[in-house]
């Protein structure tokens, strides 16, 4: 699904999703209902961007992707998603949205991590 949004190729990606999928951006608290929504939001996002698939796993009934999506003009998204599957289709999902270096690291770890 991801390639295909790249692509841009929204009714082919759209018919990887039930009808009646539901993704949910705990992030931002939006719940996103049925496969037509799911693909506006995604083809309405102002152009500029690019998808960059960094892994997927995929078992059974489930599978989960990590994404980065660089902008020409709002810097670089980090996305974790995990999706329930039936047919081959998702059914419903979770996507962690997060802007790339958005949150200051806490000083107290600072003696156990590095910073890049």
């Amino acid at each position: 699904m991801w390639e295909l949004i790249e692509k841009r190729a929204w009714h082919e990606a759209g018919a990887l999703l039930r009808e009646d999928a539901v993704i949910y951006w705990p992030h931002t608290g939006e719940l996103i209902k049925g496969r037509a929504n799911y693909i506006e939001v995604n083809r309405n996002y102002p152009e500029g961007w690019q998808i960059q698939i960094v892994s997927v796993i995929g078992h059974a009934n489930r599978a989960s992707i990590e994404v980065r999506v660089p902008h020409e003009r709002f810097g670089v998204s980090v996305v974790a998603g995990f999706y329930e599957l039936a047919g081959g289709m998702i059914v419903q999902g979770t996507e962690y949205w997060v802007d790339e270096k958005s949150q200051a690291a806490p000083n107290w770890r600072a003696g156990w991590t590095e910073r890049r």
